[in-house]
């Protein structure tokens, strides 16, 4: 079974959240995961440019939700979280 852990363990990779387990191994960090996730869902792009391009979107959301101030559009208002 396949599922995302969100309880903290020292055994966890990086001691970080979230854990993605994926045929009982252990994949960690969100990029990491998402970039995984996109792959195997066929959502990573069919060539190098397309991929950049999914790799791009994933690092802005990265950066928005990392922001000190929280998410935030390009003109700086702050804007809600999404749930998907």
């Amino acid at each position: 079974m396949t599922h995302v852990h969100f309880a903290l363990h020292p055994d966890m990779p990086f001691a970080t959240l979230p854990v993605l387990y994926w045929n009982d191994e252990e994949i960690g960090q969100t990029l990491t995961i998402t970039r995984f996730l996109a792959r195997k869902l066929g959502l990573a792009g069919n060539d190098d440019v397309e991929m950049a391009r999914a790799d791009c979107i994933a690092e802005q959301v990265a950066g928005l939700m990392n922001s000190e101030k929280g998410p935030q559009d390009p003109t700086g208002r702050s804007v809600g979280l999404i749930s998907v």
